[in-house]
């Protein structure tokens, strides 16, 4: 009968240690309680790039003459965000012929991507935590087995978030 009265005992502390703390207020007083919020902010970026629009082409223009433009690329980030940039292309990148098969348009790249990992920080990118690059384009000089028509291609710009969650 004892270790049933014992067990019955530490079955009501237990269950009492588990309930929602309360307070009591009586016929005319006034007590309060605190409602405790959390939450966990994971680290976020948003990568933004815009479009390059080289103008006409000529094979005939000398290096100084053809077309060149640059896009920017813009990477926002909570503060303390990690992440690395890499893009398609290479240095050196074909353009398609929209209608033609086989038929390519060379143009050099550049940018000023970073080589390794970036952080965002409240020092240096307050208040807009935004960091921005250029990736620049321009059309190879005396393209001359070029056909006549419009040309385009794509490169690919990827972000990766640096797992570096606080713990």
């Amino acid at each position: 009968m004892r270790k049933m009265i014992a067990l019955i005992a530490a079955l009501s502390l237990s269950t009492a240690l588990a309930a929602p703390t309360g307070v009591v207020a009586t016929d005319g007083g006034t007590n309060t309680s605190d409602v405790v919020i959390t939450t966990t902010v994971l680290n976020s970026c948003i990568l933004t790039t815009e479009n390059i629009d080289l103008s006409d082409y000529t094979a005939t223009a000398d290096g100084a003459d053809t077309p060149s433009d640059s896009a920017t690329v813009t990477v926002q980030c909570n503060d303390g965000a990690s992440y690395t940039l890499s893009r398609t292309g290479g240095s050196s990148f074909d353009l398609d012929h929209d209608v033609l098969p086989g038929e390519t348009l060379t143009v050099s790249l550049s940018d000023t991507l970073p080589s390794g990992t970036e952080t965002i920080t409240d020092a240096a990118d307050a208040p807009t935590y935004t960091r921005s690059y250029t990736i620049t384009a321009d059309v190879d000089a005396g393209q001359f087995d070029a056909a006549a028509g419009d040309y385009s291609g794509t490169v690919t710009v990827t972000i990766d978030l640096v797992d570096g969650s606080p713990e």
